[in-house]
């Protein structure tokens, strides 16, 4: 079901999972050591009226309003976690206007990413070793970027002007500083 490579990088809590598949619905659920859902085929919910589903090596991120916040702890990793290795495109539609606190970060496969024009927020490291990310257009409405959101993006290419690090557009320009 995964491959070792994505076991060896969950957290020791997260690596002792279970299977189980439900003989109603027969669905595939995977539980941590205490019991607590980790993953449900590949979709489930990432916000208030937040979905996600992962098709073909794609993170598809729709619905209303802002995602969740994820943590570094292995309580609050996002869902999506065990997919990380595999994803290289993420398209966040139209209507999500809050990505959540380390929401795409160690996605080290990502090489693509489509933001809505609606957003307006970036957590705190959500995209933190996105190793081969090279590019990221910001929306014209993005007005807050957390702490450290492109630190270890070591492929992403940016704007310098005037010694300074800038990614966005002409309009809306956003300073980064490493």
């Amino acid at each position: 079901l995964f491959r070792s490579s994505q076991l060896n990088d969950a957290s020791s809590a997260d690596r002792n999972i279970t299977i189980y598949v439900t003989n109603k619905l027969n669905q595939l659920e995977i539980k941590n050591i205490n019991n607590k859902l980790v993953n449900k085929k590949g979709n489930g919910t990432c916000g208030e009226k937040c979905i996600w589903k992962i098709v073909s090596n794609q993170l598809i991120i729709s619905g209303n309003g802002p995602m969740d916040d994820w943590h570094k702890t292995t309580e609050r990793n996002p869902p999506w976690k065990f997919y990380g290795n595999s994803i290289n495109k993420i398209t966040i539609e139209y209507g999500i206007t809050t990505i959540g606190n380390y929401a795409f970060g160690n996605c080290t496969n990502l090489t693509n990413i489509d933001l809505p024009d609606n957003l307006t927020t970036i957590g705190n490291y959500a995209f933190y070793r996105c190793t081969k990310l090279t590019n990221i257009e910001l929306p014209n409405n993005v007005t807050n970027i957390g702490y450290g959101v492109f630190d270890y993006c070591t492929s992403l290419i940016f704007n310098i002007y005037d010694n300074a690090k800038y990614l966005g557009n002409e309009t809306n320009k956003y300073l980064y500083l490493h």
